[in-house]
């Protein structure tokens, strides 16, 4: 996923857009300052749906989950460096911003 990513996340606040701009602009100096490069890092605005329903949540996180997988043909999500997969399944130390909610 070179242009883009997902994330499932919760506010309390109206504040999403606000949010996502700062996300966005933050990662972009970071990446264009560390490959000396200029311009747009990701594709577009930003998309968000309103999650409703465990069920529905169910399904987002195994698409967000699932995601580089489908699209890059990988064999198994323990390979791709940025998925949180290995912290969800015990086998590395989740980092401290990673929240996870088990049933």
């Amino acid at each position: 996923m070179l242009t883009h990513y997902h994330l499932p996340i919760e506010t309390p606040l109206a504040n999403l857009g606000r949010f996502m701009h700062s996300l966005n602009t933050a990662c972009t100096l970071c990446y264009n300052l560390r490959h000396r490069r200029k311009g747009p890092v990701v594709q577009g605005r930003y998309g968000a749906k309103l999650v409703e329903g465990d069920n529905y949540l169910l399904s987002l996180s195994r698409y967000i989950h699932l995601n580089p997988v489908h699209i890059k043909a990988m064999g198994h999500l323990t390979s791709y460096r940025w998925s949180r997969y290995r912290a969800y399944i015990g086998r590395e130390k989740a980092p401290e911003w990673l929240e996870h909610y088990r049933s």
